[in-house]
């Protein structure tokens, strides 16, 4: 269930909405799947973090209830490496949100330091973890079996004979919710097991997946013990970038 959400992930569109409606959700499900990071630990990113020149990302905060916090843990305050195909993803994201600021204000402004990876289309704020998977991660999962009222096929949101107002995404048909079965419950928790599975199919020692995982005890990876250096952690770490991105 949780390759093929992936592999099949709807490239989703606001219908009425700014064109970077649909770019959020999508890049936030790749950096959650390419770096194993918590929802709320997603949304909490900020440019500072992200080092392109040395090739690492610090998680050092998280985001509930649109109020930052510390991360769940001491051990979940770590750097993970970036792949350098991941890391073109998020150059190419930063571009685009610094062009639509730029249509927005008129001026060129860069993005740097405190300014918001993924800053809410409609507050410049943080995103709530809970909407966007109410509204657009679990409907994306349904996305994966075509819509047997309407016809729209795996990828495409439900046909609709009158557009929905005040910029909604477009629903989808209860007959589809009910066609979808388990691919509807896909959810954030979603791509972290995702990515633990992942990085025990490249053979990765336990160390290391404790690492990147960022795991307070080992056996909450796995029964068995082991340290990684950050070398180790980003070869791991690549083989499932790899895996994310020929998916996305």
């Amino acid at each position: 269930m949780r390759d093929a959400f992936l592999n099949e992930l709807p490239d989703i569109s606001c219908a009425g909405s700014r064109p970077l409606c649909a770019t959020h959700y999508r890049t936030m499900v790749v950096v959650a799947q390419c770096t194993g990071p918590r929802a709320e630990e997603v949304l909490a990113l900020e440019w500072e973090d992200i080092d392109f020149e040395n090739l690492h990302m610090k998680v050092v905060r998280a985001v509930v209830h649109g109020r930052l916090k510390m991360v769940k843990t001491e051990y979940s305050e770590d750097e993970l490496p970036l792949d350098p195909g991941f890391a073109e993803t998020l150059l190419i994201w930063k571009c685009r949100l610094g062009a639509e600021r730029e249509v927005q204000n008129g001026v060129s402004t860069p993005l740097v330091g405190l300014d918001l990876v993924f800053p809410s289309t409609s507050t410049g704020r943080h995103f709530h973890a809970a909407p966007a998977q109410q509204d657009y991660i679990r409907p994306a999962g349904c996305c994966l079996v075509a819509c047997p009222k309407c016809g729209a096929g795996m990828g495409i949101w439900c046909i609709q004979d009158s557009p929905t107002p005040n910029g909604k995404r477009l629903p989808l048909h209860d007959e589809r919710w009910d066609a979808a079965g388990k691919y509807g419950s896909v959810g954030w928790h979603t791509f972290r097991p995702t990515y633990r599975s992942w990085l025990d199919s490249t053979g990765a020692p336990i160390g290391v997946q404790q690492k990147l995982m960022r795991h307070a005890q080992v056996s909450t990876t796995m029964n068995v013990y082991g340290n990684a250096l950050m070398t180790a952690k980003r070869e791991a770490n690549s083989e499932v970038v790899k895996m994310a991105l020929r998916s996305a």
